[in-house]
């Protein structure tokens, strides 16, 4: 919803025009929670609050809002605020009382995975507040699995003994409660929550049957399989050989679901599906099966690998403060030029890096490379820029690093560019730093449209996978093998081939017609 109709209903709601009551401000507020529009969630309740500020419901959603864009502190004053005003017999006590075990979850959570005074006190806070919501109702399974996970934590942390057997009695009543609530409904979230209470149980196959089922729901969606990863990773903090089977699968339903949240692909998650072996093959297969069309878990494998010479390019700054303007990848340098055989090089846009700093781009010796996938503490900076070419031609700047880069992830060229009218289309595959986040995939709606091969000296390509500021000079990878066809550059609504009409599409320039071009000025080239 535009920030001005926000506006609009905020003000009318204050001058009582409109009522707390009226169905357009509760549908509007219902709408934004469901489609997880939670900044202009918490811009409406925060509007509403000044002039209702004892109504339960809008507390809540505006709490619920303050968690989720990254302010727990602040939910918490403002659940303990309306909770003072409730009786105990108020419908939205319950549900108040587990959003503050929420907050206090998100807290530990953001604390990081140390032991601390203070994560001891989060971790107690939480456990007290979703045990006071799941004893008002035990019905709310949702209450009990937080509670049964971070029970789990404290355990695994020494801050409590003796209670394994209660937690085995309230993972078995959260799964008889959570069954019959997805028999009843189908819904996904009893399934994830009968896959999550079975890891307290201590049994790996029984995990994997639940999280079969939970993986064929109907209706699943990325937010859901994401929230289960998210809260396994986090949360109970699953590692170890027995339970990478299981994150494995998540991690690839995730990534094949539309409305991926990219930002659960880490780099250090790149770095442990790497070293993922057969045995996490098997169980990946037993659990997923063929119902999802799924892809095999050697492509999982391959994309990981590559997702090592992607590199983020990093304004320097004296102070550490981490500003990332674009993305580089490296690519074996005899793949581009004879004369720089042997050696790894790194690409990336004239627009993001060139020799003058020419703007928006950078001089050399004011950025630096990290491989976050590899090693997110180490730098490199730039020997020589060894070729250069303006946006207006290849948009594209080789690049020799000191220390050399990373040699696992070098993207071999692809010999042919895929065809363009294949039915069903084709896919590409992008991985980058899109808006300076950390390492993520771009695997979604990423059909290619069309390319200008052979009718151009510049070949372009354009694709739907989506991209961010920070995605210029990301690798864009041909589907199946994860070859490399072309570097990201731009958006563009302009068609190629001389078709008329517009469309959104975003933009690389073909690989190959570098190499053409690079072999047409060999001559005077450096040699490494």
């Amino acid at each position: 919803m535009p920030d001005e109709d926000l506006d609009s209903l905020a003000k009318a709601l204050i001058e009582n025009r409109v009522g707390w009551r009226d169905p357009s401000l509760q549908s509007t507020l219902d709408t934004l929670r469901a489609d997880r529009n939670f900044a202009a969630l918490a811009a409406l309740t925060e509007k509403c609050a000044r002039f209702h500020p004892n109504v339960p419901k809008l507390r809540r959603l505006q709490a619920q809002a303050l968690i989720e864009t990254g302010q727990p502190a602040t939910a918490v004053s403002v659940i303990e605020s309306v909770k003072s005003h409730l009786t105990n017999d108020d419908s939205e006590l319950p549900e108040l009382q587990g959003l503050l075990g929420r907050a206090y979850k998100q807290m530990l959570i953001d604390s990081g995975s140390g032991q601390s005074a203070e994560q001891r006190d989060l971790l107690e806070r939480a456990i007290a507040a979703y045990r006071i919501a799941y004893e008002v109702d035990s019905k709310r399974y949702w209450h009990g699995v937080n509670l049964l996970a971070l029970g789990w934590r404290a355990q695994r942390q020494g801050l409590v003994r003796g209670n394994a057997r209660q937690l085995t009695e309230l993972a078995q009543q959260v799964i008889t409660t959570a069954k019959t609530a997805a028999w009843d409904s189908l819904d996904p979230w009893a399934l994830a929550t009968v896959a999550e209470a079975s890891i307290a149980l201590r049994d790996p196959a029984a995990t994997e049957d639940a999280l079969r089922e939970f993986l064929n729901a109907n209706g699943l969606e990325a937010f859901h399989v994401g929230s289960l990863l998210r809260q396994l990773v986090q949360v109970w903090q699953l590692d170890g050989k027995e339970w990478l089977g299981a994150l494995t699968a998540l991690r690839a339903m995730h990534m094949r679901l539309p409305g991926v949240d990219a930002t659960l692909m880490a780099a250090s998650d790149v770095q442990q599906l790497m070293t993922a072996g057969a045995e996490a093959k098997v169980v990946y297969e037993r659990i997923l099966g063929p119902a999802k069309g799924l892809v095999p878990f050697e492509w999982i494998q391959l994309a990981n690998t590559r997702a090592t010479g992607v590199a983020a390019v990093r304004a320097s700054d004296p102070y550490g403060r981490d500003s990332t303007i674009g993305t580089a990848f490296v690519m074996d340098g005899g793949s581009l030029l004879d004369q720089w055989d042997g050696h790894t090089l790194a690409l990336t846009n004239f627009h993001v890096v060139n020799r003058e700093g020419l703007s928006p781009g950078l001089p050399p010796e004011s950025v630096e490379l990290v491989f976050e996938a590899v090693d997110p503490a180490r730098r490199h900076t730039i020997k020589q820029v060894l070729w250069e070419s303006p946006e207006r031609e290849f948009d594209c700047v080789i690049l020799q690093l000191d220390p050399p880069p990373p040699t696992s992830g070098v993207a071999p060229l692809a010999r042919n560019l895929p065809l363009k009218d294949a039915k069903p289309p084709v896919r590409v595959y992008i991985i980058g730093h899109p808006a300076g986040r950390p390492l993520e995939f771009s695997i979604h709606d990423n059909e290619l449209l069309d390319h200008n091969h052979g009718l151009s000296e510049v070949t372009h390509l354009h694709y739907r996978a989506p991209t961010e500021s920070g995605s210029s000079g990301s690798p864009v990878f041909k589907e199946g093998p994860w070859e490399a066809i072309a570097i990201h550059h731009a958006y563009t609504e302009t068609r190629l081939n001389g078709e008329t009409g517009g469309y959104q599409a975003n933009e690389g320039i073909g690989l190959a017609s570098i190499k053409a071009r690079l072999t047409a000025l060999a001559a005077s080239l450096p040699t490494l």
